[in-house]
């Protein structure tokens, strides 16, 4: 800038001029006079973010803001989290704090979505956020106010129809129950006279009588256990009725139920007595075939062709003179008939002498069931048996049939074993026997003793 003496005349007679500043505040330029020269300060940008220009054009000094070089946080009357940086109206607007807007916030959609606000869950757990959006398409507009307070526990947001939200009750009504996964009724459940079903097919019809007091219960099960269908109410004996459609029958696994009325055949059926005490009327039995006899509880008939378990009956008062050639009882029906195989050595008043042998022969077929060895005195003595078919015989040492068991007397005057460990126990009608006398001391008699339970 030119000195004030290029711009204002210093010659000529009077006092040169002069300058000051002047106002209230601010800084002034004029700094002083020294001779005719008035001096001013230059007006320098303190920092990058304020620049000066001479704009020599318009004979103009510029002094203008540089925003880009603005520290927000260090503005005069600042408040944390109140400034916000947009820099332009097209760009996303960004911020870590709080905003409060005075009046009304509008939210704008454009052509692919609605106006929508989306709130982010806490940065700890993740990125996830809440969308609240604005239909796409809105009749009118129209405004929702929200009630004064946070409700009560279990209460539900209703509107008045004008806009105007407050709390009531829930369960008022239910549009779909598909997301309840544990629905549950806190009483009766009115259908309405409509079906249950899958909405289009019915599955469970309800008929109310105005006066019940009984019904039905439905009773599930544990494991093995069986559910159960029961008549249940305030009588204290009721029936269960089970009615079909028509000239149908009720069915129980998929087999007809027999009724008193209806005519039946039992195929393949146990009638355990007593099942009918007192027969009344006139009524037929149809039995397989059309030679059997039905035999009363009461009466004395012939059974013909029919065979009796005796594992399920009692046969009593059975003779020989009853029981007729042809006929054939298993033996396994039979109570057991026991029977014994028996050698006797006497040594005449001496020692029964060492490989005695007695000669035996059983002529029915039988189970040997025990051992037993009586003698005259204490003493001791082994027995060996053989056993053999009448066709080999006479049996020999190979053919023994008690194993490492020998029937023995060791210092005593009697032995019996019913355990018979590796012994062949078998006996087929006609087979021979050896009995020999491994050793013997002291004993002069001794009576060998196989007891059997007869298998023919």
């Amino acid at each position: 800038m030119a000195p004030f003496s290029n711009l204002i005349g210093g010659g000529g007679g009077g006092e040169a001029n002069t300058a000051s500043n002047i106002g209230i505040a601010g800084v002034g330029v004029f700094k002083q006079k020294t001779g005719v020269d008035l001096e001013l300060k230059k007006i320098n940008a303190g920092s990058s973010k304020v620049t000066v220009t001479d704009d020599v054009a318009n004979n103009e000094l510029d002094i203008d803001v540089a925003p880009s070089a603005i520290d927000h946080n260090a503005l005069l009357n600042y408040v944390a989290n109140q400034h916000i940086n947009w820099t332009a109206a097209s760009s996303n607007l960004v911020t870590s704090g709080t905003g409060e807007f005075a009046n009304l916030l509008s939210i704008k959609g454009n052509a692919t979505n609605a106006g929508r606000i989306k709130i982010y869950e806490d940065t700890d757990n993740g990125t996830n956020s809440v969308e609240i959006k604005a239909p796409a398409i809105l009749a009118a507009d129209y405004a929702l106010t929200l009630p004064p307070d946070d409700g009560l526990v279990n209460q539900v947001l209703t509107t008045d129809g004008a806009g105007v939200l407050s709390w009531g009750a829930g369960g008022t009504g239910l549009n779909n129950i598909v997301e309840d996964l544990t629905p549950q009724l806190g009483g009766q459940l009115d259908v309405n006279t409509f079906a249950l079903g899958d909405g289009t097919l019915e599955l469970l019809k309800f008929v109310e009588t105005a006066s019940a007091v009984n019904e039905l219960t439905v009773t599930n099960a544990a494991t093995t256990g069986a559910p159960a269908l029961s008549a249940t109410g305030d009588d204290t004996n009721i029936a269960l009725n089970l009615i079909p459609k028509g000239t149908s029958r009720v069915q129980a696994a998929g087999v007809t139920v027999p009724t008193i009325s209806s005519t039946d055949t039992l195929t393949n059926k146990t009638l355990t007595a007593p099942i009918i005490a007192t027969i009344v009327n006139t009524g037929t039995v149809t039995l397989p075939t059309a030679t059997d006899t039905l035999v009363a509880r009461a009466t004395t008939d012939t059974l013909t062709n029919k065979t009796v378990d005796a594992d399920l009956n009692t046969i009593t008062n059975i003779e020989n003179a009853d029981i007729k050639a042809a006929a054939a009882i298993a033996i396994s029906k039979l109570a057991a008939r026991k029977g014994q195989i028996v050698a006797v050595f006497d040594g005449n008043g001496a020692v029964v002498v060492a490989n005695s042998k007695l000669y035996i022969r059983c002529d029915y077929a039988a189970t040997i069931t025990k051992a037993t060895v009586l003698a005259d005195l204490t003493g001791s003595c082994v027995i060996d048996i053989w056993k053999d078919t009448y066709a080999n015989y006479p049996p020999t040492v190979a053919d023994t049939i008690t194993a490492a068991a020998k029937p023995t007397l060791s210092s005593a005057i009697k032995a019996e074993d019913a355990t018979l460990t590796g012994w062949t126990t078998a006996v087929t009608a006609g087979d021979t026997f050896v009995f020999n006398v491994d050793s013997a001391t002291t004993v002069t008699k001794l009576t060998v003793i196989l007891s059997t339970d007869k298998t023919s």
